[in-house]
């Protein structure tokens, strides 16, 4: 034999020889305790003597502890109340179920499904903690619940559907990383996100879940949501949020999606529970760069966002031609069959008619706050008006009112635009009559009174000057 070549082969034997002596076994050799659903005798935790339940392992495992568990079915409530770290066989063949997954404590949990529970995985207030390949399905209430807190959640690789509310609800203050995962087929939300949140929701599968994809609240967030496919979802793509408790600017930037075939908007602009945003609140907050937005029930961006010159060439064109011609299909959709354009109208119809019951409840509330601010100013007394005028803070409240309610009926006029249906028409036409009457009654009142300042008001006006 050439002697080069046995020279070589001995090299190459010694090197793998040392390879599988120096490179430990990480399955066997990696793990503090372990766990096996199916062993039964004496435990201690050990490999050979492993624990059957995996709230044996955490009670008795010391702190930071990495405990393994074998394949199996493990139906009991589980409370981390210490730093740990659980892995999984295989997400395939361990099945957590039973219960709410409680977190108190700095944890981590990869390779396991879940399934089941009211909630799957409640995560407590100052809690980080990090779920790694794992499956999460077919909960009764929310499938992640991250309490308001500092503590960070971080979602890679997973998937989490079939549950009959959100997928997860991320609660104010945390510090949110969301990425590689799929989130569908949930009743609610994808994902919830509330204020004052930090973090990224990045290269993640967001689809057929009930609301909106991913809903956040704005007020002092600072998110990146980024590479995400947000499809088929029966509200918007992305919902984002004014509350009047929550009032500051945020610093959302969304970039590089593909929204597309939601039954609303692909991203929505809202305040659910009234309050009053300055018009440019939404275009100060959100940042839109790279995204692919377009085949949305009602429209790519709700004109309400105030921010469609952020949004590239294509989007806009996509906008427009929703909004002039009314979703009209491109070449290639013509071909579809009239059952399906008939389907596509009426699901367009019942997206504005909702938007339009949100509007006239909105006015319901507008008309009330605006009433008590005018009666608070009709009683004041004349000789107070005299010397002192008109509180212009509550003018001032009035006028922001009054252009909220305009914004509102510009959005009833471009849906009055897409709609056919004459009866449907007619119920837009009864807010639109609600909101106009609503704003000229404003405005009547606030031209009345706005020009009392009372003798120390002029003066001040004088001197000022």
């Amino acid at each position: 034999m050439n002697k080069h070549k046995i020279e070589f082969n001995t090299f190459f034997l010694a090197i793998f020889f040392c390879f599988f002596l120096f490179v430990p076994n990480t399955r066997g050799a990696s793990y503090d305790y372990y766990v096996d659903s199916g062993y039964s005798g004496e435990s201690d935790g050990s490999k050979d003597k492993p624990f059957d339940k995996i709230s044996d392992a955490i009670k008795n495992g010391s702190k930071k502890a990495k405990i393994f568990i074998k394949k199996g079915k493990y139906a009991e409530n589980i409370v981390i109340d210490r730093e740990v770290s659980l892995f999984g066989e295989s997400k395939g063949k361990v099945f957590l179920s039973g219960g709410t997954l409680e977190v108190k404590k700095n944890s981590s949990l990869s390779n396991v499904t879940i399934e089941g529970g009211s909630t799957a995985i409640h995560i407590d207030s100052g809690a980080d903690m990090e779920i790694n390949n794992c499956i999460i399905k077919k909960f009764g209430k929310i499938g992640i619940d991250a309490l308001p807190g500092d503590g960070k959640v971080a979602v890679r690789n997973s998937s989490i559907y079939g549950g009959s509310g959100k997928g997860l609800y991320i609660e104010q203050g945390r510090e949110i990383r969301i990425s590689e995962s799929r989130i569908y087929g949930n009743k609610e939300e994808g994902v919830d996100i509330r204020a004052k949140t930090k973090g990224f929701i990045k290269n993640n599968d967001i689809y057929d879940n009930g609301e909106s994809g991913i809903e956040i609240i704005i007020g002092s967030s600072e998110v990146v949501i980024s590479g995400n496919s947000i499809n088929n979802n029966g509200a918007s793509g992305i919902a984002s949020q004014f509350y009047e408790g929550t009032q500051k600017i945020g610093e959302i930037a969304i970039k590089n999606n593909n929204i597309s075939k939601n039954k609303k908007y692909g991203l929505d602009c809202s305040f659910p529970s009234g309050g009053s945003p300055k018009p440019s609140y939404w275009g100060d907050s959100l940042s839109l760069s790279g995204n692919n937005i377009k085949d949305n029930g009602m429209r790519s961006i709700n004109n309400f966002c105030k921010i469609i010159d952020a949004v590239d060439e294509r989007e806009e064109k996509v906008s427009n031609a929703t909004d002039e011609n009314n979703n009209l299909k491109s070449k290639e959709e013509v071909v579809l069959s009239n059952e399906k354009v008939q389907d596509d109208k009426i699901r367009i119809e019942e997206a504005i008619w909702e938007n339009t019951e949100n509007i006239d409840r909105y006015q319901g509330e507008s008309e009330i706050r605006i009433g008590n601010r005018m009666e608070k100013i009709n009683s004041v007394s004349r000789w107070k008006v005299f010397f002192v005028g008109n509180n212009q803070e509550d003018l001032h409240f009035i006028k922001k009112e009054i252009e909220i309610n305009k914004e509102q009926l510009n959005r009833l006029r471009d849906d009055l635009r897409q709609i056919e249906n004459e009866e449907a028409k007619n119920g837009i036409f009864v807010v639109v009559d609600r909101v106009e009457k609503n704003i000229k009654n404003g405005e009547s009142f606030v031209a009345e009174k706005e020009n009392k300042k009372g003798i120390f008001g002029w003066f001040r006006k004088i001197f000022s000057s």
